[in-house]
C-alpha cells in the first residue's frame, strides 16, 4: 500500500512538473455618451473597478490557463471568448466558454484565471455578476448591483447611490457606505460605518461598526443586551444589544412581552453606542465624550494619528470601547492643513556641505528638522518650512546654497543648559563661595588695591624735592591705627544693632576719619 501511495505522489508530482500555461488577453474601449449602465457578467476570475475622471470606458480582460501540456492549455484558452453587446442604454461584457470548464478542470487537472480591470467614468451604474471570483471596488460614486455566487465583495467607499448586494458565500468588507441593502447567506460581513443599512442575513456573522440607521432581520445566533428604555407612557420598552453571532430574537421578544406586559422593540448598537450609553471616565480625566455631547459617531481610521505623528500603540490609541478614540478626529484637519505648509518628507536637501535628509517634523510651529544620514540623527539642523523651499526652489535650479540655515540665523552655539543643575543640594554652597571670593576684607587683589592707592595719595602729598626716608614707619604706623580705628568703630556698631531698646543720639556732626579732629563750624540746633 505505501508503495502505490508513493507511486502516485510521483504521478502527480511529474504532472504538475509538466504543467504548461498559455495566456492571451482582451482590451476595449467605448465612449461614455449614450450609456448609463455598464454589466460585467464573469466566471473564474475577479474584477477590479475604479471609477475615473474622463469619458471613456475601458475593459481589459487577462485570460489564463494553466494545463498538464501546452496543447491542452491552448486548447482551452480557445474556448474562451469575450462576448459585448450594446442595448440601447446597457453595454454588457461576458464570459462564455464553449464547454462546461468545470467537469473539464476536474477532469483534465487544468486551472483557469480571466480577470477584469475595468475603468469606468463618473455617472455610470454599476451590475456585477461574478459566479467564481472576487469583486474590488474602490471609492465609487454611483449606483452598484452585485449578485455573487462565490467569491468575495471589498470596497474602500461607495457613495451617490444605493448598494444592492445579494451574496451566497464569501466575505463582505465595506468601510464607508452610505445607503445599501443585502441579501446574505454563510457569509461574513464586516462593515465600518453606513448611513441607512437594511440586512437579511442567513447563517452569517457579522460586524457592524458605526450605523447611522440599521435594519437587520437575522436568523440564529446570541447578543448581548446593553441598555432598556422605557417610553413615558410605559407601553414600550426598547432593547439595545450587541450581538457577535446569528441572532433570532422572535422567540425572545415573546417571552419579554409576557414577562413585561409591553410592547418591545429591539435595536442593534455597537461598541461605541454601549460605551456612551453606559458612562465612564476617559483617561484625558473628563467624562466621555459619546456620553456627553456625541450624538452621531464618525468612523475613526488610524490614518488620523499618522497624519499627527501619534504613536500607532493599539492601547494608547483605543477607548474604553475597545475602538479607536473619538477624540483622535478632532484636530486632523488642522494638522492635515499645517502639513501642507510643508515640503515632502522624500526630498532631500542638496547644500555645499552635504546632503541633508527628512529627520522630523514640528507640524503646528511649521518647522523641519534635517539629518545628513538617512537612517541616524546626525548634524541635525532645524529649519523653517519657507526657508525649506526655497533651498527645494534653489536645486531645482541647479543651486546649491552654501548653508542649509538662513544667513540671518546662523549663530554660534549655544552652551547647553544643564537642567539637574537645578536640583543639586550644593547649588547655594556654590554660590555663597563666589560671593565670598569677591569680597575686600577676604581676597587679596582688593587689598593690594587699597595700599597701592593709599601710597600713590601718600607719594602726591610730599613736597617736590625732599628725598624720601629710608624706613617708612610713620605712615605705616597712621594708616595701620586708622584701619583699627575703623575697625573698632564696626565693633562698636554692632552691638548697638542688636540692642533695641538703646536710642542712638540724632547729630548732624560728621564722623572722624582716623587721627584728623573736626571741627564744628556751626553750632547744633536743638
Amino acid at each position: 500500500m505505501k508503495v502505490l501511495i508513493a507511486v502516485l505522489c510521483l504521478l502527480v508530482a511529474g504532472i504538475q512538473s509538466k504543467a504548461e500555461t498559455s495566456e492571451k488577453k482582451y482590451e476595449k474601449t467605448y465612449p461614455k455618451a449614450g450609456i448609463e449602465e455598464l454589466v460585467l457578467s464573469n466566471q473564474y476570475g475577479k474584477m477590479e473597478i475604479v471609477q475615473v475622471d474622463g469619458d471613456e470606458i475601458k475593459v481589459a480582460v487577462a485570460m489564463k490557463v494553466t494545463a498538464k501540456s501546452g496543447v491542452k492549455a491552448d486548447e482551452t484558452l480557445e474556448l474562451i471568448q469575450i462576448v459585448e453587446t450594446i442595448t440601447g442604454q446597457y453595454l454588457n461584457f461576458k464570459t462564455e466558454f464553449g464547454k462546461d470548464m468545470g467537469l473539464k478542470q476536474f477532469l483534465t487537472n487544468t486551472t483557469l484565471n480571466v480577470d477584469y480591470k475595468v475603468s469606468v467614468p463618473k455617472g455610470i451604474k454599476l451590475r456585477l455578476i461574478s459566479t467564481n471570483g472576487n469583486v474590488y471596488l474602490t471609492n465609487f460614486s454611483g449606483e452598484v448591483n452585485a449578485d455573487i455566487r462565490v467569491g468575495d465583495f471589498k470596497a474602500t467607499a461607495l457613495s451617490g447611490g444605493e448598494l444592492y448586494i445579494k451574496q451566497e458565500k464569501g466575505i463582505f468588507n465595506v468601510e464607508e457606505v452610505a445607503l445599501m441593502k443585502g441579501e446574505f447567506r454563510n457569509c461574513t460581513i464586516r462593515i465600518a460605518s453606513g448611513d441607512d443599512v437594511r440586512l437579511e442575513t442567513n447563517a452569517c456573522d457579522g460586524e457592524l461598526e458605526s450605523m447611522g440607521k440599521l435594519n437587520l432581520r437575522s436568523s440564529g445566533g446570541t447578543m448581548k443586551i446593553g441598555d432598556v428604555e422605557y417610553q413615558g407612557d410605559g407601553n414600550k420598552a426598547i432593547f439595545y444589544y450587541i450581538a457577535d453571532e446569528r441572532v433570532d430574537f422572535r422567540q425572545l421578544i415573546k417571552v419579554l412581552a409576557d414577562a413585561f406586559h409591553v410592547r418591545i422593540e429591539m435595536k442593534q448598537i455597537g461598541a461605541r453606542q454601549e460605551a456612551g450609553r453606559i458612562g465612564g471616565i476617559g483617561p484625558c480625566g473628563r467624562e466621555l465624550c459619546c456620553a456627553t455631547w456625541m450624538t452621531s459617531f464618525v468612523s475613526v481610521s488610524t490614518s488620523a494619528a499618522r497624519f499627527q505623528d501619534i504613536s500607532l500603540n493599539p492601547q494608547k490609541l483605543a477607548g474604553q470601547c475597545a475602538k479607536l478614540k473619538c477624540c483622535l478626529n478632532y484636530e486632523v484637519d488642522c494638522y492635515v492643513e499645517a502639513q501642507k505648509r510643508l515640503p515632502s518628507k522624500e526630498i532631500e536637501l542638496e547644500t555645499k556641505d552635504g546632503v541633508f535628509y527628512f529627520f522630523k517634523a514640528d507640524i503646528l510651529n511649521n518647522q523641519i528638522t534635517y539629518s545628513t544620514d538617512k537612517n541616524i540623527p546626525a548634524n541635525l539642523v532645524t529649519i523653517s518650512g519657507r526657508r525649506a523651499f526655497e533651498v527645494i526652489g534653489l536645486n531645482k535650479r541647479g543651486i546649491k546654497p552654501d548653508y542649509l540655515l538662513e544667513e540671518t540665523h546662523r549663530s554660534e552655539p549655544k552652551t547647553p543648559v544643564d537642567l539637574l543643575e537645578q536640583e543639586s543640594l550644593t547649588r547655594f554652597d556654590r554660590n555663597r563661595k563666589n560671593k565670598n571670593s569677591g569680597d575686600g576684607n577676604n581676597g587679596n587683589g582688593n587689598n593690594n588695591g587699597n595700599r597701592n592707592k593709599k601710597k600713590k595719595k601718600s607719594s602726591n602729598n610730599r613736597p617736590q624735592g625732599s628725598e624720601q626716608p629710608a624706613t617708612p614707619q610713620p605712615q605705616e604706623q597712621q594708616s595701620k591705627p586708622q584701619g583699627n580705628e575703623k575697625r573698632a568703630q564696626g565693633d562698636e556698631r554692632r552691638p548697638q544693632r542688636n540692642n533695641n531698646n538703646r536710642k542712638r543720639p540724632h547729630n548732624n556732626k560728621p564722623k572722624p576719619q582716623g587721627d584728623k579732629p573736626v571741627r564744628d563750624d556751626k553750632p547744633v540746633q536743638e
